[in-house]
């Protein structure tokens, strides 16, 4: 799979855990394994998404085939106004039905957000998700962006109700939320997401509201996305709604239910969210072998690359055609689907040899020209 792995005690390691309620519980002498990926590996920041691998690495199981399947013909709308675009523009929604979460699970769930916002998401700057208890929401949905003074409601972990004016004097104490309060704090209006009767979902990309909270005795999660980059939101959104799609029981799993959003000033960004385009990918076996320094042959590439997790759709005696998991944002070619299949058969197995030739490299005149050029000119 291409990790590295450490163990050791929690110890050692540092390591602490706290349940729903945020109680701190006791890990002391248990065995821990820490298990780095690599940085555009999104879909391996959770055990779910590692677990996912192991299994078809081992052929112990197949890779889920994720899917939208809608609760009913009339989709849940997200109105976006148009005076969010000056503070916090895009935003995209997703629905998981029938949700049943554990300790465990439910801790893995939170842990993957605070993962995707500290790395894609550029500490939140790029975009922010929030997970709401749905069956607390009545639609339809409103994203816009109010004066500070106006938006009043109970933030997660706060004794009362207060405006965001008041919630900003408080959080700017909060060693964890402090440093997010920047992103928008200098702005004139404050974004905020609201169900038709007035009540507060998120004020993003800070806090989200104790009405909404997600609990293990949440059935039925939505989950909002915001920011300033469509693309990071896409990856964002089904990264983490597929994933925990696999706790979505009897016909819900690995299944999402799409919202319809409505975007007042952008309306090339309305339409229904999330949608989920497997990427093929056609390899040369020829180019395969080439790569990696190998000669495979059809059959033995396929069984590799099932193991990697990509679906077979076709072959002929000298090419293949795979399909990538929706999750899978970081393979964009062929010879990604190739890295991929070598580190499957392992870089240590494949023959050391010379190389052919034995050269210097150095830059290209032309280039050396243009270089000089740019300097002159700047």
């Amino acid at each position: 799979m291409g990790v590295e792995v450490e163990f050791g005690s929690a110890d050692e390691m540092n390591m602490t855990r706290n349940d729903h309620h945020g109680v701190a519980t006791d890990l002391s002498g248990q065995m821990v394994y820490k298990i780095e990926v690599a940085a555009n590996r999104y879909d391996l920041l959770c055990l779910e998404g590692i677990a996912t691998h192991f299994r078809n690495y081992l052929g112990t199981g197949q890779a889920p085939q994720y899917r939208i399947k809608n609760h009913s013909e009339q989709l849940e709308k997200v109105f976006v106004k148009a005076s969010v675009k000056p503070v916090r523009p895009y935003a995209l929604g997703a629905i998981l039905r029938n949700v049943r979460f554990d300790l465990k699970s439910y801790n893995s769930f939170i842990d993957l957000q605070d993962k995707l916002h500290q790395n894609l998401c550029r500490k939140r700057t790029l975009g922010s998700m929030g997970t709401h208890d749905y069956d607390k929401v009545q639609g339809p949905i409103t994203y816009e962006a109010l004066p500070p003074d106006q938006i009043r409601f109970r933030a997660l972990k706060q004794d009362k109700e207060m405006n965001a004016v008041e919630l900003f004097d408080i959080l700017r104490k909060d060693l964890k939320l402090k440093k997010y309060l920047s992103i928008i704090d200098s702005s004139p209006v404050y974004p905020v997401f609201r169900d038709v009767n007035g009540t507060v979902l998120s004020l993003p990309p800070i806090i989200n509201s104790e009405a909404t909270k997600i609990t293990l005795d949440t059935r039925n999660v939505f989950i909002d996305i915001t920011g300033t980059d469509m693309t990071k939101l896409k990856v964002v959104l089904a990264v983490l709604a597929c994933q925990f799609s696999e706790y979505c029981e009897g016909d819900n799993k690995f299944t999402v239910e799409q919202v319809e959003m409505i975007d007042e000033a952008n309306p090339e960004n309305s339409g229904k969210s999330p949608v989920f385009e497997e990427n093929e990918f056609e390899v040369e076996l020829k180019y395969l072998n080439s790569l990696l320094g190998l000669n495979l042959d059809i059959d033995r590439t396929l069984q590799l690359a099932q193991k990697c997790g990509f679906t077979h759709k076709s072959q002929t005696e000298t090419s293949f055609k795979v399909a990538v998991p929706v999750t899978r944002y970081d393979i964009m070619h062929p010879c990604d689907v190739i890295e991929d299949i070598g580190v499957v058969f392992g870089y240590n197995n494949i023959p050391k040899v010379l190389p052919p030739t034995n050269t210097i490299g150095k830059q290209l005149e032309m280039n050396k020209f243009t270089e000089l050029m740019r300097h002159e000119l700047a």
